[in-house]
C-alpha cells in the first residue's frame, strides 16, 4: 500500500533530536532492522565520506578516537573497513574494553581485536594515559567517535583529556578532524558545550541534520548527511521506540503523592456501568499516583468493589445532568487529566453535562480525553476540540459523526487519512482514529498503529484505551507535541495488551477485563 503522496502533508523535517533518534533506532529495530545493521551502516558511510575527501589513504595514518558506547562502535566500523586502504590505523578505546556498553560495539570491537596486523589498538583507561596518543602529523586523519548523541553538560574524564588532546593535535599538526554524527562534547539538541568539545573539519552525521549543530559550523565544520538505511516505517508507523521515550524519566525521588498524576474519570449511566470503570483500571496501571471514578450512583458500588485502588464519587441521578456540574467543579480543578464519555449514554441532559465539563476543562488548562458517548455530545459544537490538550478516540463511526464525513468515504486507509487530515487542519486536537490500521494526527504529525489483533474487538477495549489515554496524558502530557506522543504510545500499547491476552489465552477469546 503506497500513501507517500498522503504522508507527505506531514514531512517529519530536515532535523532531529535526540529524542527522534532514540524513537527511530528503537523503531527500525521492530521493523527488523537491527541495531548491529544501522552500525554497520554507519561506520561504512564515514569510510566513504573519508576516502572521497581524503584518499587516497596509502600514504595516511587513520587515528580513530572510540568511546564505550554506540558511537565508539560506530568508530570500530570505521577503523575495519579504512584497514584495507590506509598506510596505518590506530584505535584508541578511551575506557575499559570491559565495560564496552552494548553487544553491537563489543562485536565490532572483537573484529578488530582479531585483526592484530591492520590495527592497532590502545586503550586509554585513565587522563594519565593520554601520553600514548602519539604518531600525528599533517597528513594524519583524526576521527572522533568518542560520545554520541546523548551527551549533555560537562565531560567526565578521561574523555575531556582527549578531546583536549585532539585539538591540541590539530592545532599542531592541521590534520583533519572527522566526528562521527555529532563532535564529542556537544549537545545535539540545542548546541551547548560544557568543560570539552572537539573542534572538527568536517561532521558526517546519519539520516538527518541535528538542530543542535545548526547554528555551530565553528564546531561540526562541513556536515556530510549520510543515509544508514532506517525505513520510512520507522517515523510513519507507531513503535516501541515511541512508548520507551515517553517512559524514560522515572518518578523523583523526593515525588510526593500527587506528584506523578492525578486522573478524574467520568462516565456511566445506569444503563452502562462497565465502560468507566474498565478506563479508570487502566489509568491506574499507568503509574499515576491517584484516579477518581465519577459515576451515577446507582454504579458506584460496582465501581467500589471492582477494586480498592480507586476513588469513587457517586453522583445523584441515574446519569450524569447539569445537576451534577457543581459537584464535578472542584474535582476538574483538582486533575491533571479528566477523560469523559464511556458509558454516559445519549441523553440530551447528559449531552449538556458533557459540553460544559469539557468547556470548564479547557478553561482550567487541563488535559482532556474525549471518547464514545461524549463524542457525539461535543459533534455539535467542535470547537472544544479546537485544543492541542484535547485527545479524541473515536471509531469511524464516530468519526463521521463529528467530521461530519460520509460513513461510505471512510472505507479504506487512504480515505481515513484524508479524511482525518481535514478535520484535523480545522481542530488542533490530537486524534486517534481507530480501526484496522489506527491513525494518530494532529495538524503537523500523523503516525498509524498496525499493533493490534482482531480479538479485540469486543467491547471495552476502546474503553481501556480511552483509560491508557489519559493516564499517560497526566503524567506526560505536558505540551502539544507530548500529547501526541500520549496519543501514539496510548494506542500502541493497547495493541500489545490486547496480543498478550489473546497469547494467553490462546486463541481470539478475550475480554476487555482481560486487558
Amino acid at each position: 500500500m503506497n500513501i507517500r503522496a498522503i504522508m507527505s502533508h506531514f514531512p517529519p523535517g530536515n532535523t532531529m533530536t535526540s529524542e527522534d533518534m532514540f524513537i527511530l533506532d528503537e523503531n527500525s529495530e521492530d521493523l527488523g532492522i537491527t541495531r548491529d545493521k544501522l552500525m554497520e551502516n554507519a561506520g561504512a558511510a564515514v569510510a566513504r565520506v573519508i576516502v572521497d575527501q581524503f584518499g587516497p589513504l596509502d600514504g595516511t595514518h587513520v587515528h580513530v578516537f572510540c568511546g564505550q558506547g554506540n558511537n565508539g562502535g560506530d568508530g570500530f566500523v570505521v577503523a575495519r573497513h579504512l584497514a584495507s586502504q590506509a598506510m596505518a590505523i590506530t584505535v584508541y578505546l578511551v575506557g575499559d574494553p570491559a565495560l564496552i556498553a552494548t553487544p553491537e560495539s563489543r562485536a565490532n570491537w572483537n573484529a578488530l581485536v582479531k585483526s592484530p596486523y591492520s590495527v592497532q589498538l590502545v586503550t586509554l583507561k585513565d587522563s594519565t594515559q593520554v601520553e600514548k596518543v602519539r604518531g600525528f602529523d599533517s597528513k594524519s586523519i583524526i576521527i572522533d567517535a568518542l560520545l554520541g548523541a546523548g551527551i549533555k553538560g560537562d565531560v567526565r574524564e578521561p574523555v575531556a583529556s582527549v578531546i583536549r588532546k585532539i585539538n591540541a593535535l590539530h592545532e599542531a599538526t592541521r590534520c583533519p578532524v572527522v566526528a562521527v554524527d555529532v563532535p564529542s562534547g556537544l549537545n545535539m539538541d540545542d548546541g551547548t558545550t560544557g568543560n570539552a568539545v572537539v573542534n572538527a573539519t568536517r561532521s558526517v552525521t546519519f539520516h538527518k541534520q541535528k538542530t543542535g549543530m545548526i547554528a555551530r559550523k565553528e564546531i561540526t565544520g562541513s556536515v556530510d548527511i549520510m543515509p544508514i538505511g532506517i525505513p520510512l516505517e520507522a517515523e510513519w508507523l507507531v513503535g516501541k521506540g515511541d512508548v520507551k521515550q515517553l517512559l524514560k524519566n522515572g518518578r523523583d525521588a523526593r515525588s510526593v503523592k500527587g506528584m506523578n498524576g492525578k486522573v478524574l474519570v467520568i462516565g456511566g449511566s445506569k444503563q452502562y456501568t462497565g465502560a468507566p470503570i474498565l478506563s479508570a483500571l487502566a489509568a491506574t496501571r499507568c503509574g499515576v499516583d491517584l484516579v477518581n471514578l465519577c459515576i451515577p450512583e446507582a454504579a458506584a458500588i460496582i465501581a467500589r468493589m471492582a477494586s480498592p485502588d480507586l476513588i469513587v464519587t457517586p453522583l445523584d441521578g441515574s446519569s450524569v445532568t447539569e445537576n451534577n456540574l457543581k459537584e464535578l467543579e472542584p474535582r476538574v480543578q483538582w486533575a491533571d487529566a479528566i477523560l469523559i464519555g464511556p458509558g454516559m449514554g445519549r441523553d440530551p441532559a447528559t449531552a449538556r453535562a458533557i459540553n460544559k465539563v469539557c468547556e470548564a476543562t479547557i478553561t482550567a488548562g487541563k488535559r482532556l480525553v474525549i471518547d464514545a458517548d461524549a463524542l457525539k455530545a461535543v459533534a455539535t459544537d467542535t470547537s472544544i476540540m479546537n485544543h492541542p490538550n484535547v485527545i479524541i478516540t473515536p471509531h469511524a463511526g464516530e468519526f463521521a459523526i463529528i467530521s461530519g464525513t460520509r460513513a461510505s468515504d471512510l472505507s479504506t486507509l487512504e480515505q481515513k487519512l484524508i479524511a482525518a487530515r481535514e478535520f484535523a487542519l480545522k481542530h488542533r486536537c490530537q486524534i486517534v482514529l481507530k480501526g484496522p490500521e489506527d491513525i494518530v494526527m494532529n495538524a503537523r504529525r500523523c503516525k498509524i498503529n498496525l499493533v493490534h489483533t482482531p480479538a479485540m474487538t469486543v467491547g471495552g477495549t476502546g474503553d481501556v484505551l480511552a483509560g491508557l489515554s489519559v493516564g499517560l496524558a497526566s503524567r506526560h502530557g505536558t505540551s502539544p507535541d507530548r500529547m501526541f506522543s500520549v496519543a501514539c504510545a496510548a494506542i500502541h500499547v493497547n495493541g500489545l495488551i490486547g496480543l498478550a491476552a489473546e497469547h494467553q489465552k490462546g486463541g481470539p477469546f478475550i475480554t476487555a477485563s482481560m486487558m
